[in-house]
C-alpha cells in the first residue's frame, strides 16, 4: 500500500485523471455486462438484451478511448540511472 501511495504522489495530474477515467470505464463496463446477463434470463427467446443498454455501452467505449487519448499527453518519465546510447 505504501508503494502504491508513493507511485501516485509522483504521477502527473493528467496520469491520475487518465487512470481514474479508465477505472470508471472498467467499472461501468462490468456493471453493464452484469445487467445484460441478468436480463437475458427474463427475456423470451430471440430477443436482444443489448438494445436497452446501448447507451451504457457507448459511454464505456467513449471513456476508454478518452483514457487512451489522455495517456498521449502525459509527460515522459526521466530515467536518471540509465544512459542512452
Amino acid at each position: 500500500m505504501k508503494r502504491l501511495l508513493m507511485y501516485y504522489t509522483k504521477q502527473s495530474r493528467i496520469k491520475k485523471i487518465s487512470d481514474a477515467i479508465f477505472l470508471f470505464a472498467i467499472v461501468m463496463s462490468l456493471y453493464t455486462f452484469i445487467v445484460i446477463r441478468m436480463s437475458t434470463a427474463n427475456l423470451p427467446p430471440n430477443v436482444c438484451p443489448v438494445d436497452k443498454h446501448h447507451t451504457e455501452i457507448y459511454i464505456s467505449i467513449v471513456l476508454l478511448i478518452l483514457s487512451v487519448v489522455l495517456s498521449f499527453f502525459e509527460p515522459k518519465e526521466k530515467n536518471h540511472g540509465e544512459k542512452n546510447a
